[in-house]
This record gives C-alpha cells, structure tokens and sequence, in this order.
C-alpha cells in the first residue's frame, strides 16, 4: 500500500510542478505579470492561485489585496481530488507538457493573461530561482495554511513530510518594478 501512495504522491507533484513550470513558460511569452500564491489546503492538499500583478500589495510582494477591485478572476490549480486535472477542470490536458498547458492557458483565461502581459525582469528571474530551487528536490512552495494568520517568508515543503524546511526570500513589490 505504501508503494502505491509514494508512486500517487510522486505523481501529484509532477502534476503540480508542471503547473509551476507553465508559469515560467508563460513568463517567457510576455506574461511576466502573472503571479503565484502557492499555499497548503485545509484538507492537506496543495493548491496555488494564479494572479495578475496588480492584486498584490506595494509592500509585501506576496500578499494579496484583500480590497482589490479587479475583475479578474484568479486561476485556481488543487492538488486535491483525483489529482488528475489542471485547474479543476482541464479534462483534454493530462498528457500536456508545460509550454502546451501555456497555450491553453492564454486561450482558457485571455483577460488574466492580457492584465499580466508587462515586463518583470526582476520576477521572472526570482521565479526561475525558485524554480531550480523546488525541481532540485522535489518540493513546492507554499506561503502559508489555509485560514492561517499570517507569513513573512515562502516555505519551501516536501510534498510528503507536510513541514516546511526551507526559506525563500520574496521578491521586491510589483510597485518597485513596473
């Protein structure tokens, strides 16, 4: 049973990371405003929020806007239930790579992608840290628990030990760079 669980686990974070991946793909598109607010689940299960730029604050680069009167909607990618879709509901994507989930992600979510089409130097190469940085062990980031108060770092967690063990720094505001 146990092999059973490590091999689904395993492929549960392959899943996720390639959701990580597609970002920087699409960083690489242009989209260089799209934003992640990776976080743990109330149930356990990992979950990460796609965002424009703009529904971040100007000092904690990482924390959402709670009073931010866009439009747009973020998207949403669970680790959770059959862990065999993207973005809950992605049923012709279970074969993709990550520059094919970017190119349907620019089609399934055309005005997150059109408020995220700036340049962020500064982003994208501390997002390409952290990716080199989770990929080197298999890990995802995650900024906090579900219905926790508060967080001042990214944790870096192992998908199977549930602790975080690991800081990363956070980028500067999106206000600082754009």
């Amino acid at each position: 049973m146990e092999k059973i669980q490590d091999k689904y686990m395993a492929q549960v974070l392959r899943r996720c990371q390639r959701v990580l991946r597609m970002v920087s793909e699409l960083h690489k598109l242009g989209f260089q405003g799209l934003r992640i607010y990776p976080y743990q689940g109330a149930v356990g299960n990992w979950r990460v929020e796609i965002h424009p730029f703009n529904h971040f604050s100007n000092y904690n680069s990482l924390q959402l806007e709670t009073a931010s009167h866009s439009r747009i909607e973020p998207a949403r990618h669970s680790a959770g239930g059959s862990g065999e879709t993207y973005f809950l509901d992605w049923r012709d994507s279970d074969t993709d790579n990550s520059r094919q989930l970017a190119k349907k992600f620019i089609i399934r979510f055309p005005e997150l992608c059109e408020a995220s089409k700036v340049r962020d130097w500064s982003y994208a190469g501390w997002y390409q840290e952290l990716m080199g940085c989770i990929e080197a062990d298999n890990r995802l980031p995650c900024l906090f628990w579900e219905y926790s108060e508060s967080y001042t770092q990214l944790p870096i967690k192992k998908m199977t030990n549930h602790g975080f063990d690991f800081e990363f720094e956070f980028p500067s505001p999106p206000s600082n760079r754009l």
